[in-house]
């Protein structure tokens, strides 16, 4: 079933409405600030924790094992005839007169109506940091008589976070605190740090609560008939058991009357903590509904940051308001597991096109990643609190891109003199004994990449590159990586670009040799024929080849992102480039995208790695891999192949209908999309891990400065559109340097090439395609002609 039959778009493009709760498998919106996580279903389920800024160990408040998120409801119970449901429905789902949830940004709004009583809960998390999330539910009775309603909502209560060396529930307790209004639950393994005590209170005294599971949902039930529905349970106290925290009202509403009732959830280090931060939400009026709308002025800012309007409705959609909430996102949590060194320096792609200033801290933070010798670590802050040491080899090549994209867009060159520290090689957990310059580390970076090449003048490859799973392939120190050897002449490129600007020459001439060196080294050692090859192992056999070594079994002869690196990086000629782009069209593309490699390992090749031994057609073997499809459509796009571009990159969208087992959410661009070979196909579905992907900011980056064209330079933008062949008319309005450019593409005629004819600005023609800063402030119209 199509995944746009489950719901649709806002008419604003601002909320994903979802009008049936059985969607193919949960669906996720994050509400998150930068502490406090709640990863919540369309049916209110959810994930939710709190990890403090710099605080590696996480506390769950709701454990999530499956992506059905942990159990909390709002409970509604008919006083009269004793009938209850919950409002969304789960877990037994109730014929309802009508049902919906409202993912928005930075919020979820469920709405019912069921035997006359018309409900509503919206969940949001407060952006000061504060570690909770703010529940706002209304009741109206719709029914022509008095409706006496007990109001009951519920959480459990896991405060989970890492190992207690004990049986679990002998450290768990919990009590209702009356001052408070609120269950408080409490942790109190030594092992752990203060934090772990959550609360769920309300604005209203509670007519009962309850702080025990057990005691809420009687034993051998479960949460479609909890005996707290069935019986006035009253429990005030719980130890050594598991907790679920409940807090009942009973209503009586008249005809046409509503009541609302707002909850705070949450994690705090103390119960004197918690009951200052439920004061300050529920003791004060409004305060609610100010923190939601602190959260909606964030929203409308970004939303209005870069608009684009184009005959796309769906392409606008995403560059306004998406795309943007995904990156928002990820600029605070990475990937959910840890803030990894090339995934935070991949998402400044996107973050510094909306607000350079995240782009600049993040390109800090993970500078101090890096040791002396050049080298970086993978990631950190991680829920263990642990730091993930393995030498993946391309952690270095990131840095020239983030930064020199960050620099032409900012022109914060100020940020090359600033002093970062580096990672104390003997002990990495230890407090650090030097430090650098930014321009200091990002020399140090490339430095170290072109010193540690291989038999064939390639780079390294170690543990990994992008690709994590590719782990067999350098296990013995002699492998390369083609990939990384490709993205390693770029940045060669990007730093000669970036020290002749600022006039070094003596850097300039360094990394221009280092990517001619590499140029040839890739030409002459990589190129198979009719593609390029993706690595060699320790032994230099090939991976990728159209003649594969006998163990492979003729599996893995292509692979995407050789051939879209070769383009990025400029190591292809037009010949090659074409014929890249003609062979792996012809092998890889499957409808909804390409697959990274064909034909799918279906067996373990240790000398390439964890990647052959994973199911054909999931995550990095051969998976329509959407982090790869935007290398693929900013390749094409930087070639000049606009209708290209513009083809995969909506192949790849998943309201997209090129997908008909797909369960993706459409709001949000997915990691990856499984390939059509996979087992059990028509019974599986077709994409897995939502939200927490490096594809955004290059699928936004791309969007802006490839296909749209306003692409941030040095000087000032660079206007270089590949607009679809069937666009007579675009337009995006661009904040670049404290100046607005509101640019305008018309078409003279149907069909034309689609290159630049002429560029005005403020009504005066420019000569080239660079648009100048002009500093003041203002607001320029820029009108740009094409053939």
């Amino acid at each position: 079933m199509p995944i746009m039959d489950y719901g649709h778009f806002s008419d604003d493009g601002r909320e994903f409405i979802i009008t049936r709760h059985d969607t193919p498998r949960p669906w996720h919106n994050y509400l998150v600030n930068a502490e406090y996580v709640a990863k919540v279903t369309q049916v209110g389920t959810a994930y939710a924790f709190w990890q403090p800024r710099g605080e590696g160990l996480r506390s769950n408040l709701l454990e999530d094992k499956d992506g059905s998120g942990g159990p909390r409801f709002v409970y509604l119970k008919d006083r009269d005839n004793g009938q209850y449901w919950t409002l969304t429905g789960a877990p037994d789902f109730p014929k309802m007169s009508r049902w919906r949830c409202r993912v928005g940004c930075g919020y979820q709004v469920n709405e019912s109506l069921h035997k006359g009583v018309e409900a509503s809960w919206r969940v949001f998390v407060p952006q000061n940091d504060d570690p909770c999330e703010l529940w706002t539910i209304t009741v109206t009775n719709r029914r022509k008589s008095t409706l006496k309603l007990d109001l009951t909502p519920y959480t459990e209560m896991h405060l989970t976070g890492g190992s207690t060396l004990m049986d679990f529930i002998a450290v768990v307790g919990g009590h209702y605190d009356a001052k408070s209004k609120a269950v408080f639950g409490i942790n109190t393994c030594v092992k752990f740090p203060p934090r772990f005590k959550a609360f769920l209170a309300s604005d209203r005294k509670p007519d009962r609560v309850t702080v025990s599971r057990d005691e809420f949902l009687g034993h051998y039930r479960d949460y479609s008939g909890p005996k707290a529905m069935d019986e006035e349970i009253d429990n005030r106290e719980a130890g050594t058991e598991w907790l679920g925290a409940s807090l009942t009202h009973c209503l009586s509403i008249e005809p046409g009357e509503s009541v609302t009732i707002n909850c705070a959830l949450g994690m705090v280090e103390s119960v004197d903590e918690g009951r200052a931060l439920i004061q300050r939400y529920l003791g004060k009026k409004k305060a609610v509904e100010n923190s939601f709308q602190e959260l909606s002025a964030q929203t409308n800012a970004m939303v209005s940051h870069t608009q684009v309007d184009t005959p796309d409705p769906q392409f606008n959609r995403w560059c306004n308001v998406w795309l943007k909430q995904q990156l928002t996102f990820v600029a605070r949590w990475g990937r959910l597991i840890g803030r990894g060194f090339r995934d935070i320096l991949q998402d400044t792609f996107g973050h510094r096109l909306m607000d350079p200033a995240v782009a600049r801290k993040c390109i800090i933070e993970v500078f101090s990643k890096q040791y002396a010798d050049g080298r970086c670590i993978r990631a950190w802050r991680l829920p263990n609190a642990q730091l993930d040491l393995q030498d993946y080899a391309d952690s270095p090549s990131w840095m020239i891109m983030a930064l020199s994209f960050y620099l032409k867009e900012s022109g914060d060159f100020a940020i090359l003199d600033e002093q970062v520290p580096f990672l104390n090689r003997d002990d990495p957990y230890a407090a650090p004994v030097a430090a650098a310059s930014v321009w200091e580390h990002v020399l140090l970076a490339q430095r170290w990449l072109l010193s540690d090449r291989g038999r064939h003048g390639l780079v390294r490859i170690h543990y990994g590159d992008w690709c994590d799973t590719m782990n067999g392939v350098g296990k013995g120190g002699e492998g390369e990586s083609v990939m990384l050897s490709q993205q390693v002449k770029w940045g060669c490129d990007l730093l000669a670009d970036l020290a002749e600007y600022l006039g070094h020459s003596g850097i300039v001439g360094e990394m221009r040799k280092g990517a001619a060196e590499l140029t040839a080294a890739i030409n002459t050692t990589s190129w198979d024929g009719d593609w390029y090859v993706r690595a060699f192992d320790d032994e230099g056999l090939p991976v990728g080849s159209n003649t594969p070594p006998p163990q492979d079994k003729g599996e893995g002869r292509i692979f995407l992102n050789p051939q879209s690196w070769a383009i990025i990086s400029g190591v292809a000629d037009e010949q090659r480039a074409n014929s890249s782009i003609k062979h792996a069209i012809k092998r890889l593309d499957v409808g909804y995208g390409m697959v990274l490699n064909w034909p799918a390992f279906t067996a373990l090749r240790p000398r390439i790695g964890q990647m052959t031994a994973m199911s054909p057609g999931f995550y990095e073997n051969a998976s329509v891999y959407v982090h790869g499809n935007c290398f693929w459509v900013y390749a094409l796009a930087h070639a000049g192949h606009g209708d290209l571009a513009w083809r995969y990159l909506r192949a790849i969208l998943p309201d997209t209908p090129n997908k008909p087992n797909a369960d993706t959410e459409p709001f949000v661009v997915p990691n990856y999309y499984i390939a059509p070979n996979v087992q059990r196909r028509q019974s599986r579905n077709l994409y897995l891990s939502g939200w927490r992907t490096g594809s955004a900011a290059w699928f936004y980056m791309t969007a802006i400065e490839q296909i749209l064209g306003a692409e941030a330079d040095y000087a000032g933008l660079r206007i270089r559109p590949r607009l679809p062949g069937d666009w007579q008319q675009a337009a995006i309005e661009r904040p670049f340097r404290g100046d607005t450019y509101h640019i305008t593409y018309q078409r003279r005629h149907t069909g034309g090439s689609g290159a630049v004819r002429s560029i005005t600005v403020d009504g005066k023609p420019i000569n080239g395609d660079l648009v100048p800063v002009i500093g003041d402030g203002g607001r320029h119209e820029v009108l740009v002609e094409l053939d």
